[in-house]
């Protein structure tokens, strides 16, 4: 099973995936496989400061790396979440780890 990355959208955090993440995990899921990127949505400047986003993103897929020995991960976002992803994605060397 590939760890899991949940991206929040807009005026959000990772607290909006604590039922997912419960779901997840009463289904078999390991807990030590599901993470979220936090980040201040309310005062991104967007796109101009997704590079501090990207940099969130790519700290929490080394951290699942390390800790579960999984050579990709699955994100996941919600609203703004998703073009988050979508640009973090665009990166072929970033697209490698998902």
């Amino acid at each position: 099973l590939n760890p899991i990355i949940f991206v929040h959208g807009g005026s959000g955090s990772g607290a909006q995936f604590e039922s997912q993440a419960m779901r997840f995990a009463s289904n078999g899921y390991p807990q030590s496989h599901l993470a979220v990127v936090e980040y201040d949505s309310g005062g991104l400047d967007f796109p101009e400061d997704l590079p501090i986003v990207h940099a969130e993103i790519d700290a929490r897929i080394a951290e699942l790396q390390a800790a579960t020995g999984c050579a990709q991960v699955d994100l996941m976002g919600h609203s703004r979440g998703t073009t988050v992803s979508h640009d973090y994605l665009s990166f072929p060397e970033r697209a490698a780890n998902v």
